[in-house]
Parts: structure tokens; sequence; C-alpha cells
């Protein structure tokens, strides 16, 4: 329905929820989504994962986690896609993890990212170094 050259992204689940919630995502068309997409965004959103609790106090393993996203995206498609994961919800992230998750997409050729979303961006008490990380993503371009 769109004009032949348009370029269509599909943002999707993080494919980690494949695991956390099996029945939940069972079916979703995954292959479909390699098929017919150009680029796919999926919600990596690696703080949903932690406690609300320790949100800012507890360090993910972001490398790891991207990795995971990406891996298991390509496996349920059927094929790889140019990737541009979104990355947690910015008022549980720490700059620690924003830092390891720009370097990550650089190291895996994503084609982009950011971070859930701007008000969350602003909420956390580090939002300037986050900022100052996130532009990490301006390399991804050139």
């Amino acid at each position: 329905a769109v004009p032949a050259g348009t370029t269509l992204g599909a943002i999707v689940p993080d494919a980690r929820n494949n695991q956390r919630a099996p029945a939940h995502w069972a079916g979703f068309p995954w292959s479909a989504i390699g098929d017919n997409f150009d680029v796919v965004l999926p919600m990596a959103y690696w703080s949903v994962t932690k406690s609300t609790r320790t949100c800012l106090s507890t360090q993910m393993d972001v490398t790891a986690y991207i990795n995971q996203v990406i891996d298991l995206t390509d496996a349920l498609m059927g094929r790889s896609r140019p990737i541009a994961p979104m990355g947690g919800i910015a008022s549980c992230d720490t700059s620690q993890e924003v830092a390891q998750y720009v370097a990550t997409l650089a190291a895996r050729g994503a084609v982009g990212g950011g971070l859930y979303d701007f008000y969350a961006t602003e909420a956390n008490p580090h939002a300037g170094t986050l900022w100052s990380e996130l532009a990490g993503l301006n390399s991804l371009h050139s």
C-alpha cells in the first residue's frame, strides 16, 4: 500500500520476551516481519528486568542483553535485517548501561537506536550524561 522504494520499519517486541512469556508471544509473525520490512526496531528495554525498588542501583549487562536481542530477532525472522534496537526505559538506565548500549550497537553494525522515551530520559537524575552517551549514536551513520 506504499509507493515502491519506500523503506518500511517494523517496531517489534523484544525477542527475549519469547523466553520470558512464551505463551504471550506464541504466533508472533517473525518470519513475515523479516520478509516484508526493510529495518527492524526491537523494543530492547533491558531495564524492564530491573526491580522498581533498585532501578538505578542495579547495573545490567547491556552488551549481553542487546546481543541476545539482535541474535534472537534474526533467528526468529529467519534472516538478518538492518536493525535499530530501542534501548531501556531511560528513567531506570545508568550512564554505564547507555555507554555499553551505544558501543554494542556500533560493534554490531546497527543503523540506529535510542532510549524510551524523551520524558523518561529528562527525568533521570543523570540525564546530561545519558544524552552525552547517546550522542555516540551519530557515529552509526558515518
